[in-house]
């Protein structure tokens, strides 16, 4: 099994073992520390002009203008399906 998988199948399964583990220790989180995350992975990306409606929405939830829901489904349309951003909003 393990020669039939690729090194990026692995990196994602270690980045949700990581996630899950960070979860266990600390279940809840900050506005200001979302944003840094989602920051972060957005700056991941080459084309960082298709992000301009998450970035205003990460603008609004950061001043209590929007619940997470809003963002969450906005970043299921931004982000790629396997994204470890994802995983982690979606355990919120």
């Amino acid at each position: 099994m393990l020669i039939t998988k690729k090194k990026g199948w692995y990196a994602l399964q270690l980045c949700e073992y990581i996630i899950d583990a960070i979860f266990f220790a600390k279940d809840t989180f900050s506005k200001k520390i979302l944003y840094q995350i989602i920051k972060y992975a957005t700056d991941a990306y080459d084309d960082k002009k298709s992000f301009k409606k998450l970035y205003d929405l990460l603008e609004e939830f950061i001043k209590g203008d929007i619940e997470l829901e809003i963002l969450r489904t906005e970043m299921t349309e931004q982000f790629n399906d396997n994204d470890p951003v994802l995983y982690l909003i979606n355990k919120l």
